[in-house]
């Protein structure tokens, strides 16, 4: 989630991105408690410090559990971006630091993390957001996520990165293949019998084919020139 209440845009402020640490833990656990960024959570409850550090120090550790800061070029942090790694998939979501809202930074935020991210990882990203959470449903489209489904108290948006959709392409491509072959000896066999039975009509029918083929080639030279 987001709780960056203007209308996601690209700043044109660059953020450097880098992996939470030890010493993020407490400004990381002051946003989660802020009342606005509740409010938008999932978990509307206060976190008290026990259970947020025990939270944290395990998440550090997890390796399947990634937490990126957002800095900006005067050094503020400006906000977290958290992605968890659940089989093939990646649950996203983030948290503006409450003294950055309104200042157009939750798309910068988010965009930027992903693609640290993803020079290790190449799964696909999900999330989940409140139906009335507008802002933020805004910044994940901004950032190139689609929707996906919804039910009555949530959105669910999701985002596969360019290998992998351009893998998939091929693999239709590689089908498309398979089948055209298995079609071609299809028309073959249909070629045979249509001699076979009536070669006249035949030879008729191919010339008429034969003839719209020249056209067909003539206007792709048109357009190669």
């Amino acid at each position: 989630m987001t709780d960056d209440t203007h209308t996601p845009q690209e700043s044109s402020q660059a953020l450097e991105i880098r992996r939470a640490t030890e010493a993020d833990s407490k400004e990381i656990w002051e946003w989660r408690n802020d009342p606005t960024t509740r409010a938008n959570s999932i978990n509307t409850d206060e976190v008290c410090w026990d259970i947020h550090n025990n939270w944290y120090q395990k998440s550090l550790q997890n390796p399947d559990r990634f937490l990126y800061i957002g800095i900006d070029t005067n050094g503020n942090k400006v906000g977290m971006c958290r992605l968890d790694v659940v089989d093939k998939e990646i649950e996203v979501s983030i948290n503006l630091n409450p003294a950055f809202r309104n200042q157009r930074l939750s798309a910068p935020l988010l965009t930027s993390s992903i693609r640290q991210f993803q020079k290790s990882a190449n799964l696909t990203l999900l999330a989940t957001i409140k139906r009335t959470n507008i802002a933020s449903k805004k910044c994940f489209l901004n950032a190139g996520f689609t929707h996906s489904s919804e039910d009555s108290e949530y959105d669910y948006y999701a985002h596969r990165h360019q290998a992998t959709a351009e893998a998939e392409k091929l693999k239709l491509i590689d089908e498309i293949e398979s089948i055209r072959s298995n079609n071609n000896i299809n028309w073959m066999n249909l070629l045979r019998l249509s001699f076979q039975v009536a070669p006249e009509e035949a030879k008729l029918l191919f010339r008429k084919i034969n003839a719209d083929d020249q056209r067909i080639s003539e206007l792709f030279s048109k357009l190669a020139e």
